[in-house]
């Protein structure tokens, strides 16, 4: 029996020293878990205010006014006649105002969709860096609809 003890007594001497070595790796890594975390929570914190405190400049798209302009009245161009009657004249003439606010609802529409300013084409001097998106195509496709 004594040795029986020996025995226990060895095992539960060898068990306590493992148990305790144990506790300690777990709570290092709870430890660098929660650090992690808390790291990434700041970083987050961080960038959100940084985004709200410095926003985006505004920005800028073009289009081409005179050009969709001109290629709507090379359109009713070809309509008109030396022999028109004044009513058909007339129809021309309402389709042309139509259009104008056609093509202010078309610019309004597209400065929307794109969140941005439209700016007259004939008002970009250079446009080397590309930073002005040319819309003129969507107006054109909005005025045709």
């Amino acid at each position: 029996m004594e040795s029986e003890k020996t025995i226990d007594l060895a095992s539960s001497e060898d068990a306590a020293p493992s148990a305790s070595r144990a506790n300690p790796s777990r709570s290092g890594l709870k430890g660098h878990i929660l650090t992690w975390m808390l790291s990434v929570l700041s970083a987050c914190i961080i960038g959100a205010a940084w985004v709200y405190t410095h926003p985006q400049p505004g920005r800028l798209a073009m289009v081409d006014m005179a050009a969709i302009l001109k290629e709507e009245i090379a359109k009713m161009d070809r309509e008109i006649k030396p022999d028109m009657t004044d009513a058909k004249k007339q129809e021309i003439a309402a389709r042309l105002s139509k259009l104008a606010e056609k093509m202010k609802w078309a610019s309004d529409q597209v400065a929307k969709e794109c969140g941005c300013t439209i700016i007259s084409a004939g008002a970009v001097l250079s446009n080397g860096s590309k930073d002005v998106q040319d819309l003129t195509w969507r107006v054109k496709q909005l005025v045709s609809q």
